[in-house]
């Protein structure tokens, strides 16, 4: 094997080796930031909790860049890994907005589209490295991590539906109540009198509830299997995929034997395994 090839090998090898390290670190430091985030926009803080938050979030921040600049020094190839962790990349930028003291002087000014836009920002990013977090704690099952994300995502666009609507002409969320009652119904696709009005804010409602209509298909799906006596689950070893092929195999063969019933119990028509043979013998 040629050098290089041998050394992107064993750099590789080194970056599995430290991501394994990071990784469950990293994962409750992103949910911790996430439950801050929350705090951050929904709660009445003073002055001094707004700072010693600030410098919490900063600290946590600054490991994830650690993190981050560790892997891509050892990833073989710093092009690719980019553009795989474009996302991520993103992220970490976006608290270093937060830094210049223009964005600092707009912080004063809550209704300003700047800083609407960069907390919007934020807060997909937040959510983005909590579901990682969550992902990685939560393997169980995948009803277990569908409950968990929608505690999350619910918890998390109520506080920035608050933050985003707080002073808002016509407003109708005006308390993390009335934010959190919003965002339940939203995701549970029931309607609500509590509406957003601002353009940032109409945005996370519309995010949400596409969020929450995939999350009542899942779960109207689970109740149909349910019903119908069938349980799709993931066996010890066996990956999503493998699962899904397996429980429409069993669906196919359910479904076979009841035809294979119906035709034998109809008077003048064929079996199934004569009906499916090919072309008719007598003619």
């Amino acid at each position: 094997m040629p050098a290089p090839a041998v050394d992107d090998e064993r750099r590789e090898h080194q970056q599995r080796t430290v991501t394994a390290w990071f990784d469950v670190g990293l994962s409750v430091l992103a949910v911790v930031m996430v439950i801050l985030l929350v705090i951050e926009l929904a709660a009445p803080l003073s002055t001094t909790w707004v700072s010693r938050l600030a410098r919490v979030q900063l600290a946590i921040w600054g490991v994830f860049v650690a993190a981050f600049l560790i892997e891509l020094y050892l990833a073989p190839s710093k092009p690719r890994y980019l553009r795989e962790h474009w996302l991520v990349a993103l992220s970490l930028a976006l608290p270093l907005l937060r830094i210049f003291r223009v964005v600092r002087a707009l912080r004063v000014l809550r209704g300003a589209r700047a800083v609407r836009s960069l907390t919007l920002a934020r807060v997909a990013s937040a959510l983005n490295r909590g579901t990682r977090g969550l992902r990685r704690f939560i393997v169980v099952s995948r009803f277990a991590y569908l409950l968990a994300l929608t505690v999350l995502v619910t918890l998390v666009t109520a506080a920035a539906a608050l933050y985003l609507e707080r002073g808002a002409p016509q407003a109708t969320i005006t308390d993390f109540g009335e934010a959190l009652w919003w965002a339940a119904t939203v995701v549970s696709t029931v309607n609500s009198p509590l509406e957003t009005v601002t353009p940032e804010g109409r945005v996370v409602a519309l995010a949400l509830r596409i969020f929450g209509v995939a999350v009542i298909g899942y779960l109207t799906a689970r109740i149909a299997v349910f019903l119908l006596g069938e349980q799709i689950g993931t066996r010890p070893g066996e990956t999503d995929a493998t699962a899904d092929v397996r429980a429409l195999r069993q669906e196919i063969a359910q479904l076979r034997k009841l035809l294979e019933d119906r035709a034998e119990h109809s008077d003048g028509v064929a079996p199934a395994d004569e009906m499916s043979a090919g072309p008719l013998r007598d003619r």
